[in-house]
């Protein structure tokens, strides 16, 4: 439905409304009713006052009224187009035609004699139909006329264009149709005026100008000296003022003596031009501007002008809102009155109360990007805080870690009403930043009564943990207040354990005098237990396991037990041996500490001290009476414990402090065992030699056995642990050489078991003796074998004896060299000759070390292999074949190459000389260098 708006012509009283064609054209553009965007109808009435004007809704429904009014427009255009039609009559009908149907706004009509192929129209009827249509403010027919090539920079005979006539008639979007089209916004008419100076007025064109504003034509003066600052100056309009500064326009320009700033000031306006001014320079939007010349009448007056300007964010992305809130707290004077009624009225009028997060993207902002309400917290002022929370504030927003929420920042400050008022509302009381949550933060800075309204939050998730807490903080008024307020079982052993962890003797003060038991049984595992399992234990020894002795003093004179026990029978004195803290133990042992009371596992205090290698606690625990030879469960002593700690200088203490040596542990070992099976490497050894030393010196049984028959020597000899250097020692102080264990076993059955023929020579030079089958019978061909014919002699008259070595033999279990020579049978003496030790030979020859094997067979065959056995050939069969040698060996051979060799050769009737060559023992022969 049509609509009718009322314009004043400002025709003079008593004046007849017409005009020729040309005055039509030469018409200011209030002299001109328009035919509006959106379908309006314009109803020209003369009226009694010299108005015309539209009423407003009315709907022309009677055939007759159409009629008049037809014939009414009929008339008027007959009357301000007659030059016109003249004109057209001149260029023909199609002309005339198209600028009636232009002036009387025929759309259809005008459409149709510019699509006709028959009616052809001039350029000229063209543009000046344009023009018409630009003073109407006939959207549809400019946009037809732009389709049929109007020009859109026609100038009439006072210079002026259509985009200045629409511009000063404020069509807005015909403006933005025209210059999207071409025309030239640059353009001046004869008075030297832009479209972009025509277009402002009172009544506000900030939009307009937007769209004309360029750098050619802001600055631009007409014939009157007037810029379009001057004249936006004039009228007042703020908005567009905003617009031309923003676009550069020139705020130093002076007409008529007068400056921009002078101007500005005789109309009121100074204020806005200086916040215009200083937005361009910090490119910033007019409000923040106007927020911060902290002036309320600019900042009531822009959002007057805008509503959406408070929507406009700093360079920071910081809303109005923001930036007046950093500007207050900078000042650190509070928040004024005046200041409180800048922010409700931005508040208000809808400024963002939340944080704008797009500027915490990385490289867009470096703020630290507290909240508003994180800001309104910070100046305390609870009605502020009401405002953003009642506009739907968020209370817990955080976006990165350094940030704080508004219960944080209530804590940090110790605002209490304000903190009520978050908690009231649902603030998140576990939210966590940089420096822990709003708790945390009441008690980093001592904002106690903060702390205590944030404490109570705890409660209700359970009292005992806000207890733990209120102890973790180390802050006995927050325990008081919990105390006072709730109903608080103070025997809680909890309370206790919280306190001792945390090291606060003033909440331990406060407990104990409150009612604590400072002897109650704590359920917790033991410091010093290796289990799991869950135990118990004592204040006192919490305490000493902290080693806080502060809180041990409290204890002990609040009537602590020192010797009081945990789950494994420890006291006090045991944890503070653990912990090796001097200072405690003498403590404790000043106050009626035991110094050898035991334990679950038999142990005293000192064991504590020698498994932790605490060599000056260890003295110091004897020098106050420690039991130096006491066992524990497992039979273990000190010494034997310090040898399995590898504390070398501990054992030497307790050895020159009288320790005994002769203690057995539950393995039957020895100081010197013990030794033997700890120091297992060369370093550890080098260290322990001193110590073995000095066992060897004290009254030691050094034949002892161990619960598998081993004595120290075989234990020295043994694979796993060899020792050749304490091996030299035991024999050096008397071992007994050829003790055998339950296994079997001698120190030269082990030793040569293992091929050391290093330790074997040291055991056959104290005359260690071969008690073992295999070893009777292989060992020279083993000596052999490995190039040792030094070790022969000593081994001869020891139990070994000459035995033949058949390619079927089994039993071998330390010569394994009889691959080399395939089937071959082998004595000692083949075998010497197939290796080539022609000493060896000669030597076994010459002491009848033979088999029937060696005369019988072989021995032919292999001395034609060695030149120098063939020089002592003669020699050698003279004593090969002597019968004294044919018949010792045939004896020889027949008691065989056992252990009871011995035996059998007692029992043969014959002297002891020939027993002992038989044996071979006592041998005059000596071994020929090779």
């Amino acid at each position: 439905m049509a609509e009718s708006v009322s314009i004043n012509l400002g025709t003079p009283p008593n004046k007849k409304v017409g005009a020729s064609a040309k005055d039509l054209l030469t018409w200011p553009y209030h002299r001109i009713v328009r035919l509006f965007d959106n379908g309006q109808k314009v109803l020209i009435k003369p009226e009694p006052d010299s108005d015309y004007s539209y009423s407003k809704n009315q709907r022309v429904v009677k055939s007759a009224k159409r009629k008049q009014q037809l014939e009414n427009e009929q008339n008027l255009e007959k009357e301000l187009c007659a030059e016109t039609k003249t004109r057209c009559q001149n260029n023909g009908p199609e002309d005339e035609k198209l600028m009636n149907a232009v002036t009387m706004e025929r759309y259809k009509e005008a459409e149709d004699i510019l699509s006709s192929q028959t009616m052809v129209c001039s350029q000229e009827a063209l543009d000046r139909s344009f023009m018409i249509a630009a003073y109407n403010g006939q959207k549809l027919a400019l946009v037809l006329l732009l389709n049929y090539k109007a020009n859109p920079n026609w100038v009439d005979k006072s210079g002026n264009t259509p985009l200045m006539v629409c511009a000063q008639n404020g069509f807005l979007e015909i403006v933005r149709i025209l210059i999207d089209n071409g025309a030239n916004v640059n353009e001046q008419n004869s008075s030297g005026d832009t479209a972009l100076i025509l277009s402002i007025t009172k009544s506000g064109s900030a939009e307009m100008a937007r769209l004309l504003c360029t750098p050619a034509n802001v600055n631009v003066k007409n014939k009157d000296g007037y810029t379009a600052l001057m004249k936006a100056v004039d009228t007042g309009d703020l908005g567009t003022l905003n617009v031309l500064i923003f676009n550069g326009a020139n705020t130093s320009d002076v007409r008529d003596g007068k400056t921009i700033t002078e101007m500005a000031e005789r109309n009121g306006i100074l204020k806005f031009l200086n916040v215009f001014i200083e937005c361009k320079a910090s490119k910033q939007p007019s409000i923040i501007g106007a927020v911060k010349s902290r002036d309320y009448s600019i900042i009531e007056t822009f959002l007057t002008f805008d509503k959406n300007c408070v929507k406009m964010r700093s360079s920071n992305g910081e809303s109005a809102l923001e930036v007046l809130l950093d500007l207050v707290l900078s000042e650190h004077n509070g928040l004024s009155s005046a200041d409180k009624e800048k922010c409700k009225l931005l508040i208000l009028n809808g400024v963002d109360v939340n944080l704008n997060k797009t500027k915490f993207k990385v490289g867009i902002n470096q703020n630290k990007g507290d909240s508003p309400l994180v800001k309104a917290v910070q100046t305390g002022d609870l009605d502020l805080v009401r405002w953003l929370c009642f506009k739907s504030a968020d209370l817990n927003e955080i976006i990165c870690f350094e940030q704080l929420t508004p219960l944080m920042m209530a804590a940090k400050e110790g605002f209490v009403d304000i903190a009520c008022f978050l908690l009231s509302k649902q603030a998140n009381v576990e939210v966590k930043g940089r420096e822990g949550t709003a708790l945390d933060i009441a008690v980093k800075y001592k904002k106690m009564e903060c702390a205590k309204i944030l404490l109570e939050e705890k409660v209700k998730r359970g009292l005992l943990d806000a207890c733990k807490t209120a102890i973790e903080y180390k802050e006995v008024c927050l325990m008081e207040h919990l105390h006072d307020k709730f109903t608080l079982d103070i025997k809680e052993v909890r309370l206790m354990e919280w306190t001792i962890e945390s090291g606060s003797k003033k909440i331990l003060n406060f407990l104990i005098s409150k009612g604590a038991d400072v002897n109650s049984k704590i359920l917790k595992r033991s410091p010093n237990s290796s289990t799991q399992a869950l135990n118990f234990v004592y204040p006192l020894h919490l305490c000493v396991a902290n080693e806080n002795l502060d809180l041990i003093k409290e204890l002990v004179q609040s009537g602590a037990d020192v010797n009081i026990v945990d789950a494994n029978g420890d006291t006090p004195l045991f944890h503070a041996c653990a912990k090796n803290s001097l200072g405690i133990i003498n403590y404790l042992l000043t106050n009626g500490a035991k110094i050898n009371a035991q334990n679950n596992f038999g142990k005293t205090p000192i064991f504590v001290a020698v498994e932790k290698k605490q060599l000056e606690l260890v003295n110091v625990l004897l020098e106050h009476g420690a039991d130096i030879n006491i066992c524990d469960e497992a039979k273990d002593t000190l010494v034997s414990k310090a040898i399995k700690c590898q504390s070398s200088d501990i054992v030497t203490l307790l050895l020159n402090r009288g320790a005994d040596t002769n203690a057995i542990t539950k393995d039957g070992d020895t100081i010197l065992t013990l030794l033997l099976k700890t120091l297992k490497n060369s370093f550890e050894r080098e260290k322990g030699e001193n110590i073995f030393k000095s066992s060897l010196q004290q009254t030691v049984d050094i034949n002892r056995k161990d619960v598998h028959g081993n004595t120290a020597l075989i234990i020295a000899c043994k694979p796993e642990y060899t020792w050749l250097g304490a091996a030299r020692l035991l024999l050096e102080q008397g071992a007994d050489v050829n003790i055998i264990n339950d296994r079997n076993e001698s120190a030269l059955s082990v030793t040569l078991s293992k091929g050391d023929l290093d330790l074997t020579k040291l055991l056959l030079e104290n005359k260690a003796t071969f008690h073992l089958p295999a070893h009777c019978q292989e060992a020279v061909h083993l000596f052999i074998t490995e190039n040792r014919p030094e070790i022969i002699p000593l081994a001869l008259g020891q139990g070994v004896y000459p035995f033949l070595i058949k390619p079927t033999f089994s039993c071998g279990h330390i010569f394994h060299c009889i691959h080399m020579f395939g089937n071959t049978d082998l004595t000692p003496l083949t075998l010497a000759l197939l290796e080539g030790r022609s000493s060896v030979v000669l030597y076994l020859i010459r002491t009848r070390f033979l088999t029937k094997f060696d005369i019988t067979d072989i021995l032919s065959k292999c001395l034609s292999r060695n030149t120098i056995l063939q020089k002592k050939k003669s020699e050698l069969f003279k004593n090969l074949l002597s019968l004294t040698t044919l018949s010792f060996v045939q004896v020889s051979d027949s008691l065989g190459a056992t252990p009871d060799r011995e035996i059998k050769v007692n029992q043969l009737p014959l002297p002891n000389k020939i027993k002992e060559q038989l044996l071979f023992r006592n041998l005059k022969v000596k071994m020929e260098s090779p």
